[in-house]
């Protein structure tokens, strides 16, 4: 997605919902390989919840556009 000129532009984010035991073991490593292929942010919620999302979304989409997207930088977002 990264690599191609009409989608490169586009934030890439990474959703863990309602993670098992092993997925919350495994999430350092998981936001390392995010980092890696580009991604924008991490959103981790124990219990998903639609509206917490997309105000994660539409910050990401408020404050970054394609002429900032040098200026992304991987977050971790924690949910409740």
């Amino acid at each position: 997605m990264k690599k191609e000129a009409h989608t490169s532009h586009i934030p890439f984010v990474l959703l863990s919902a309602q993670p098992t035991p092993i997925a919350k073991y495994l999430a350092d490593g998981v936001r390392t390989a995010a980092r890696t292929l580009g991604c924008v942010a991490y959103i981790e919620m124990d219990i998903f919840d639609p509206d917490q999302f997309l105000r994660h979304i539409n910050k990401l989409l408020v404050q970054k556009t394609p002429n900032d997207k040098k200026n992304l930088t991987l977050v971790k977002e924690s949910g409740e």
